[in-house]
């Protein structure tokens, strides 16, 4: 399965090198120098180097004029493929280097770069791959994106003190670059920049504030970095395949960080200033707290997992390469798993979705070959593709007529089918929404905005309304009392959740279950509990924090309040 992540890091290096040369138009009035050699421009009162007759070779000496004009420039393509050049010794006057000048110059071990040179351009000596060390003088104040791509033996590089930015991919595929000294002038890391080199540690100065997507992707070598408080954005993947990577500290500046930043490391703890305003630690794992998304979960964990409440979406790829994760528990709430959250989790073998998820994301399960069932709930309209891929012994349980078992049978997934999807209604009030269960009517919603005073009526065209459904009054924030009528035996979870407005209730004897969340975040300041209840979910009275008193009619089997708490006597 590592072969499909560099796969990735290759087509997108190719895709860095088509850009890098597309064919760049040269100046017109191109020259060619009395000696028969060299092609040069006038510029600036200076000469141009565009490119040469005879394909130079071995040690070569660029001039430092031609036709008595100075050579003031490198242009761009000079020696694109020279590959017959070994030593390039730049003049003193020379104050740029063009892009691509001397890309692919594959023998090319050595090039002296003079004092004065102040830009070197965009793939300048990428593609050199027996290029062995660059020493820059302090005169550089420009190098541009690429300009040492895939010299692959290039083991040294200084960057001079005013160099701003690491480029992108400026030193991508440098595979014998093992440490880099990034002086404090420099304010960004760019795209790519370090991507698939051997660095062992990093030292990021104070200076810099982005670091760019991918930037040490595929440093599978790197050990230890440093990142400093004066960054405010780490960029998706940014220390993806840093396999012995295995901490990270990241400082309460960092505002920004992109889609796991560190996928298929080895990471045992992530370390989070507390006075972070974004993000925070929960139990370890990185969360967005300001958007409810799980970020990043350590991979180098073991065993199974709990999502914490609040959560709403599991990140992009925020479990990819988890290798050891065997069990994940999806909690209410979290309505989106994003593309790739669980990809490549071999011992993933127990997931649980809840009914609030509506959409599963591209990949989302790509690869988890220890995962036999699962469960997807009518909730989920969409599924994105390469869901289940590679999951080979995977039968999915899927509800009749739901989108998740028309996307089964669309696949061509084996699945089992656990029931029938009711056929929602509206009754001919045109207000209530209701689906028909067991001869009752069990409400599902409401068509209009509800307000004030609020009497459930006791049959819908008909049927006795016997059900208050999941979500039925989901947020009818204008809603101030509510009276459910006799008959309702069910009160589904989450069915006055956010009634933010809501003061009282009444309970009829008859309703034997309270759900999970009934009536979380209301303002009830009192509630009685009838002795017909024996079923109580999950805190059905979360955030009502004008909430005194909880009343257990006497003979309740079950539970009782003691001076206004609820206890279960089981």
């Amino acid at each position: 399965m590592r072969r499909r992540l560099l796969n990735s890091t290759m087509i997108g290096v190719f895709a860095v090198f088509l850009v890098l040369f597309m064919a760049i138009g040269v100046a017109e009035e191109e020259t060619t120098d009395a000696s028969g050699q060299w092609k040069y421009v006038l510029e600036d009162g200076g000469a141009t180097i565009t490119g040469y007759v005879e394909e130079p070779s071995g040690d070569l000496g660029i001039p430092g004029e031609l036709d008595g004009v100075p050579v003031t420039r490198i242009g761009e393509k000079a020696f694109f493929t020279c590959r017959k050049l070994k030593c390039v010794t730049i003049p003193d006057g020379v104050m740029s280097i063009g892009n691509n000048a001397f890309s692919f110059c594959e023998f090319l071990t050595v090039v002296s770069i003079p004092d004065g040179v102040t830009s070197i351009g965009s793939g300048a000596f990428s593609g050199c791959r027996n290029l062995e060390s660059v020493t820059l003088p302090d005169s550089v104040t420009s190098i541009g994106d690429g300009a040492f791509m895939a010299c692959s033996i290039l083991a040294s590089v200084n960057i001079p003190d005013g160099i701003t930015s690491i480029g992108d991919s400026m030193f991508v595929m440098c595979k014998k670059l093992t440490s880099v000294s990034i002086p404090n002038s420099v304010t960004s890391i760019g795209d790519d920049a370090f991507r698939a080199s051997s660095l062992t540690s990093v030292s990021i100065p104070n200076s810099v504030t982005s670091i760019g997507n991918n930037a040490f992707d595929d440093c599978s070598s790197l050990v230890s970095v440093n990142i400093p408080d004066s960054v405010t954005s780490i960029g998706n993947n940014a220390f993806q395949n840093c396999f012995r990577l295995t901490s990270i500290t990241i400082p309460s500046s960092v505002t920004s960080i992109g889609t796991n930043p560190f996928v298929n490391c080895n990471l045992l703890t992530i370390q989070l200033s507390d006075d972070n305003s974004i993000y925070e630690l929960i139990d370890g794992v990185l969360v967005n707290k300001q958007k409810g998304i799980l970020v990043s979960y350590p991979c180098g964990r073991e065993g199974a997992y709990t999502v914490p409440d609040g959560v709403q979406l599991i990140g992009a790829e925020a479990f990819y390469g988890c290798y050891d994760l065997t069990g994940i528990t999806i909690p209410y709430g979290v309505m989106i798993i994003g593309a790739s959250a669980f990809f490549e989790c071999y011992n993933l073998a127990d997931v649980s979705i809840p009914d609030s998820v509506t959409g599963i994301g591209k990949s989302a399960f790509d690869v988890c070959q220890s995962l036999s069932s699962l469960f997807i709930p009518a909730s989920v309209t969409y599924i994105g593709e390469s869901a289940f891929e590679d999951c080979d012994d995977l039968v999915l349980s899927v509800t009749e007529g739901s989108y998740a078992e028309e996307y089964a049978m669309e696949n061509n997934l084996p699945f089992i089918t656990i029931g029938v999807v009711a056929e929602e209604k509206a009754d001919t009030s045109g207000q209530w929404k209701y689906v028909l269960q067991e001869g009752g009517a069990t409400i599902t919603g409401c068509v209009a905005e509800l307000y004030g005073d609020l009497v459930i009526p006791s049959e819908l065209d008909g049927y006795p309304v016997t059900g208050i459904g999941d979500e039925a009054l989901y947020y009818c924030t204008y809603v101030t009392n509510i009276t459910i009528p006799e008959g309702v035996t069910c009160i589904g979870d989450r069915a006055f959740y956010g009634c933010v407005g809501l003061t009282s209730v009444t309970i009829p004897e008859g309703v034997t279950r309270i759900g999970d969340r009934a009536f979380e975040i209301s303002k009830l300041t009192g509630v009685t509990i009838p002795v017909s209840v024996t079923s109580i979910g999950m805190n059905p009275f979360g955030g009502c924090s004008y909430l005194t008193s909880i009343n257990v009619l006497p003979g309740n089997p079950v539970y009782e309040d003691i001076d206004g708490v609820l206890f279960d006597t089981r």
